[in-house]
């Protein structure tokens, strides 16, 4: 269960949202393909794939799509549970906090693990995004920070955020040019 692992809020959030995607799809297990279908519908994995500068809507389908292989029941669950794979998943995001000197599992372990399942690896290689490039998204978007507490990954990639790009929005033409100044 969840309960033995130390997540972060976000993580848990995850979770939650992959274990209800499986039971919305009919399936009793959650597989890692669901934990993958969450964090590629929540915000971390809005900024990973924006700064890969890849299609986030069709990796999402590719995931869906590899989310309806699983077994499914009609009338669906009551609940779902997590899979051994998933449990396995959890685990290796466990490791690779601890190896990395964090308390709790953050999003990008998890994202960072589902690398270890073979045919989602190749859905986000075959989308542009091969491991490599995931680990290095994910190391700058945390900023060098540790996860010590459950709530350490509401701090991280602050300034994108909440700052706004200025020289980004001069360069589109969108800010007005100041009154008074040629």
């Amino acid at each position: 269960t969840m309960s033995n692992y130390d997540l972060t809020n976000s993580s848990k959030e995850c979770v939650k949202r992959a274990l209800e995607a499986a039971k919305n799809a009919g399936q009793a297990l959650c597989e890692p393909v669901h934990v993958a279908w969450a964090l590629l519908e929540s915000d971390y994995g809005n900024r990973l794939t924006g700064r890969a500068e890849v299609a986030q809507d069709k990796m999402l389908r590719d995931v869906k799509n590899l989310a309806k292989k699983s077994p499914a029941q009609d009338p669906p669950p009551l609940s779902s549970s997590l899979s051994s794979a998933s449990q396995r998943l959890l685990e290796r995001a466990q490791t690779s906090a601890k190896k990395r000197g964090d308390s709790f599992i953050a999003q990008d372990h998890l994202f960072l693990a589902l690398y270890s399942e073979g045919e989602l690896a190749q859905v986000f290689k075959r989308n542009g995004l091969d491991l490599n490039t995931a680990t290095k998204i994910a190391t700058a978007l945390r900023g060098g920070k540790k996860v010590e507490s459950d709530s350490a990954e509401e701090n991280f990639d602050a300034l994108e955020k909440y700052g706004v790009d200025m020289i980004k929005l001069a360069a589109e033409g969108k800010i007005d040019p100041v009154i008074g100044r040629d």
